[in-house]
C-alpha cells in the first residue's frame, strides 16, 4: 500500500482516543467469579482464551474483566499476548483490561489492530525495565497511530473475523487429532497385549522394572562463572526446555569444555525425564534427544539398552504420565520430586524389539498426519492480512 493510498481517509489518533483502560481491582478471595486468566493462559498471536486458572489458587489483587473486553499482556509485550474475554472473569495485574471507545473506532477492529506489527513493535519499544519490561498506560495512551476510516475498519474487521474462524477450525482439528493420539496410545499400551496386526494376539508382553531398561544418568550445571563453558553448540536442557517430547533446541547451550565439566553428555535417542521441580505438580515432562546433548540436575537421562526402542519407551512414558504424577512427592521446602524408587517399582512392557518399533512407527506416523495441518500457515496468513492494512 502506497503512502498516497494510505493518506486517503486515514487519520492519526492517540491510542487513548480509541481505547480506554479499565482498572477495577478485586481480591480473588472475595469474588464470586470462578475463572482466572493469567498471562500463562494466553497464547501468542491468538485472540482466543483456551485455558484458565481458578481464583482460589492465586493471591494479591487482580483485575476485573467483563465479557468482550480485551486482555493485553503489558509485561513482556514482545510475547504478543492479547485475547478477547469470552466471559466475566478476573485477570493478572500484569495485563491491561481494555475496551474500545465505540464512537471513535469499530469495536471489532481494535483487537485486530492491536495484533498488528505496527502496534506490537510500538508496545515493545515503550516497555520499561530490563528483566520484565512493562508498559505504562500513561505512556501507551499517548502513542499515535495511523488508522483507516470507519468504513474501511468495518471491511477489514469482517475479513479478519473470517480468517479467525478458519484458525479456530484448525484448532478444533488439532484437538481432535490429540484425542486420536491419546486413544491410540491407550489401545496399544493399556491391555499389554499385542494387536493382531503387530504380532500374535495370544502373546502377553513380559514386564520389567523401568530402572532395568537401560543406563540412568544424573545431570548438572557447569559453572556460570566460566565463560568458556557456555554459548557453544551443544544443547543444555532444563525443565524450561521440556515443552515438547522432541528435544531439538534449548534456551542455553554449552561448549565441549562445558559438557565435560559439571554436567553429562548423552547421544541422540536418549530419554530425558524431569525428576525435580514445581512443574511436576501438574505435568510430567519427558522427551527424546535429537543430537548430542547435556542436561541439568533436575533431569535424569535414560540411555536405553539394545532390547528397547527409544521411541517405544518415549510413547509409553507419555501414555503413563498420570501414573508418574501420582507418585510425585513434595519435600519440606515445597519442591516436587520423583524418587529413584519410583523407576524401580514401575513396570514397563517388553515386547520383542521388532514389535516395539512397529508400534512406535504407527504412533509417529499418526502424529505426523495430525500435526501436518496448516494451522501455522493460516496464522501467518492472518498476520499478513492484518499487516497489509495496518502499518506504521
Amino acid at each position: 500500500m502506497t503512502d498516497q493510498v494510505k493518506l486517503k481517509g486515514w487519520r492519526k489518533v492517540k491510542f487513548g482516543d480509541i481505547a480506554k483502560n479499565i482498572s477495577k481491582r478485586v481480591e480473588p478471595s472475595e469474588t464470586d467469579l470462578d475463572i482466572y486468566i493469567g498471562l500463562e493462559h494466553l497464547d501468542p498471536n491468538s485472540l482466543r482464551i483456551k485455558r484458565h486458572g481458578n481464583p482460589a489458587d492465586v493471591k494479591g489483587q487482580k483485575l476485573l474483566v467483563k465479557k468482550g473486553q480485551i486482555i493485553f499482556g503489558k509485561r513482556r509485550a514482545y510475547q504478543r499476548k492479547l485475547a478477547i474475554a469470552d466471559c466475566d472473569c478476573i485477570c493478572s495485574a500484569h495485563a491491561m483490561v481494555l475496551e474500545p471507545k465505540k464512537e471513535k473506532i469499530v469495536p471489532d477492529f481494535l483487537p485486530f489492530f492491536m495484533q498488528s506489527d505496527a502496534f506490537m513493535k510500538r508496545a515493545k519499544s515503550i516497555s520499561e525495565g530490563s528483566l520484565s519490561p512493562t508498559i505504562k498506560w500513561k505512556t501507551l495512551e499517548n502513542q499515535e497511530f495511523q488508522l483507516p476510516d470507519i468504513e474501511s475498519q468495518k471491511r477489514v474487521a469482517a475479513i479478519l473475523k473470517q480468517a479467525l474462524k478458519v484458525s479456530e477450525k484448525f484448532d478444533s482439528l488439532t484437538t481432535s487429532g490429540q484425542l486420536l493420539i491419546k486413544n491410540l496410545r491407550h489401545h496399544l499400551f493399556s491391555n499389554n497385549s499385542i494387536p493382531e496386526n503387530l504380532g500374535s494376539p495370544s502373546k502377553t508382553w513380559k514386564q520389567v522394572p523401568l530402572w532395568e531398561v537401560g543406563h540412568w544418568q544424573s545431570g548438572g550445571t557447569p559453572s556460570k562463572s566460566k565463560e568458556t563453558y557456555w554459548d557453544g553448540n551443544i544443547p543444555w536442557f532444563s525443565p524450561k526446555d521440556m515443552k515438547s517430547p522432541e528435544l531439538k533446541k534449548s534456551l542455553l547451550t554449552v561448549t565441549e569444555e562445558g559438557a565435560r565439566n559439571g554436567t553429562r553428555s548423552v547421544d541422540e535417542n536418549t530419554i530425558l525425564i524431569v525428576v525435580r521441580g514445581m512443574i511436576l505438580a501438574h505435568t510430567f515432562p519427558v522427551g527424546i534427544t535429537h543430537q548430542t546433548s547435556t542436561f541439568n540436575q533436575d533431569i535424569k537421562a535414560l540411555v536405553l539398552s539394545e532390547d528397547f526402542s527409544p521411541r517405544f519407551v518415549l510413547h509409553w512414558l507419555i501414555h503413563n504420565a498420570d501414573l508418574f504424577l501420582s507418585k510425585v512427592t513434595t519435600a519440606t521446602h515445597g519442591t516436587c520430586r520423583l524418587s529413584t524408587d519410583v523407576f524401580k517399582q514401575v513396570l514397563i512392557p517388553k515386547p520383542p524389539k521388532f514389535h516395539q518399533e512397529k508400534i512406535a512407527n504407527l504412533i509417529d506416523q499418526t502424529l505426523e498426519i495430525v500435526n501436518s495441518n496448516h494451522k501455522k500457515h493460516i496464522q501467518d496468513l492472518n498476520k499478513s492480512i492484518a499487516n497489509a492494512f495496518l502499518f506504521d
